[in-house]
């Protein structure tokens, strides 16, 4: 039996029974180096990232957890001329990226 993961990562029939019997990487250190954990972390990672890319334009709900800040905040930002929404009322992911460098 091989299990099927997205991102063509597959395992054996044992490997899969040895992820089910125990609780987290720690314990699968012993049969699994380090190097090879760090390696399908990295891979993982990047399958998210190209998967979920980040959007162009976000929210201020969405801007404001991004910042961890309330909506009321960011909607002062807005009122304020920190942050600048376009046409569609949206801010531009690179002013958060931008107000995130700042912090």
């Amino acid at each position: 039996m091989r299990c099927k993961f997205e991102g063509e990562m597959t395992l054996d029939a044992q490997q899969y029974a040895q992820l089910n019997r125990t609780s987290g990487v720690g314990s699968l250190t012993g049969s699994i180096a380090e190097n090879d954990v760090l390696r399908i972390a990295i891979q993982a990672v990047q399958l998210y990232a190209d998967r979920h890319p980040r959007p162009v334009q976000v929210t201020i709900t969405q801007a404001a957890e991004m910042l961890g800040l309330s909506r009321h905040s960011v909607s002062k930002m807005v009122r304020v001329g920190q942050f600048k929404l376009n046409r569609c009322g949206l801010i531009p992911i690179e002013q958060v990226d931008a107000a995130l460098r700042v912090r």
